[in-house]
């Protein structure tokens, strides 16, 4: 009985032990678990936050590559909040270094190195434009004073037929004043008849030839202004050209051309640089300087290229609107001339180049070629020769022989 009692005491003695570590084990678990899951939720408020900062950043993102779209281009306007496509700006940027290898470089991949070259290259035509645009101004400027020139030479004429009238008139005045004043003597001095008649005959004599004096006086003017005004037709003709290149050296920047000592081509003349367009109109390019001349030809220096994909070459033509080749100049020579450089020679240069040479000074005269003295004690001054004070009573281009030596020296 009292081993059955025992035993049973020992069953109780060992469950409450049970009890008591189960008991400890639940709150042991129960602690873990509530630490484990205050973390668990700490570190889902930190991954929510982290979600929100990275969807805050990427919607702004989004934002900013659309807004750099709208500026780039190259995406779908019809679809709102649509990108630039990456390869369309690619291919664009390929095309234009093959386009303008000059003004883009070839390692461009973006479209800021592609728009600053873009830029530059529009800087460099509104440069070239101006200059274009100076250079038209001089032109018109230049035409403008040949245009005041012939105006004034008109004046000056209208002036000196003005001034023969008023003479003519005078002497025709003093004539009649002087005819009545015979008449009223005749009546009175009939013993002085004879003289009378002879004054008055001198008079209408004298009357008579400076009315000649006058009438030549005008018609010479008038025939000088007529050949100006031919010549001055044939210098406003600038789209008709005087030439064309017949061969380039972009090495040393030398142009040559098909005119020559032959045309009256001098040194120092300047021409602008044309081609032909589909059209057939004259696109400038650029424009050259005549640096020597040979009989037929000349070397120029290529002095400006407008476009660098557009330079001079062979068949490009020239024109100056101040120059003709076919223009006939007219020479007078006064003077003496030296033996090694003798009249006849002279001569016989300035007609082989096309020109006329004539023995007089007339309205047709472009230049008198002055010479030495004659010789002889009373041999005048060629300053004081009837020849050099009509040519330049008729605005002739006086010069000395080394003046013309570019023309004849071939």
């Amino acid at each position: 009985m009292l081993r059955s009692q025992s035993g049973a005491a020992q069953v109780s003695f060992l469950w409450i032990v049970f009890l008591i570590v189960l008991v400890l084990f639940l709150a042991g678990f129960t602690y873990i678990a509530w630490k484990d899951k205050g973390e668990m939720e700490t570190s889902r408020q930190d991954a929510l936050a982290k979600a929100d900062e990275s969807r805050n950043q990427a919607i702004a993102a989004d934002t900013k590559i659309q807004e750099l779209s709208v500026l780039v281009g190259f995406r779908d306007e019809s679809v709102v909040g649509s990108s630039s496509d990456k390869e369309a700006i690619g291919e664009k940027i390929d095309m234009m270094k093959g386009k303008f290898p000059d003004h883009v470089s070839a390692d461009t991949q973006n479209l800021e190195v592609l728009i600053n070259g873009v830029v530059a290259y529009g800087d460099k035509i509104k440069r070239d434009f101006d200059e274009k645009a100076a250079t038209l101004e001089s032109e018109i400027a230049t035409r403008r004073e040949s245009q005041d020139s012939l105006t004034t030479i008109e004046q000056n004429k209208n002036t000196r037929i003005q001034e023969l009238e008023a003479q003519l008139s005078d002497e025709q005045q003093r004539s009649a004043t002087q005819k009545e004043e015979d008449n009223q003597r005749i009546a009175n001095l009939q013993s002085q008849l004879d003289d009378l008649n002879s004054r008055i005959r001198d008079v209408e004599s004298t009357a008579e030839l400076d009315k000649q004096v006058a009438d030549k006086e005008i018609s010479t003017l008038n025939a000088r202004i007529l050949a100006l005004s031919k010549k001055l037709e044939v210098l406003e003709e600038p789209d008709v050209p005087d030439g064309q290149i017949i061969a380039t050296s972009n090495e040393s920047g030398l142009a040559y051309i098909d005119i020559g000592g032959r045309d009256g081509l001098r040194r120092g003349t300047k021409f602008d640089v044309y081609r032909y367009s589909k059209g057939g109109e004259l696109v400038l390019k650029g424009s050259i300087e005549v640096r020597d001349v040979e009989t037929e030809s000349s070397m120029c220096g290529i002095t400006k290229e407008l476009f660098e994909l557009d330079p001079i070459v062979k068949g490009d033509v020239v024109v100056n609107p101040l120059y003709s080749r076919n223009m006939e100049r007219t020479f007078v020579l006064l003077g003496r001339f030296p033996a090694t450089l003798n009249r006849a020679f002279i001569g016989e240069r300035l007609a082989a180049l096309g020109n006329a040479v004539e023995d007089k000074v007339s309205s047709r005269t472009d230049f008198l070629v002055l010479g030495d003295k004659e010789q002889g004690e009373f041999a005048p001054e060629l300053t004081e020769t009837d020849e050099y004070k009509l040519a330049d009573k008729l605005g002739v281009q006086i010069v000395r022989l080394n003046e013309i030596w570019d023309f004849i020296k071939y």
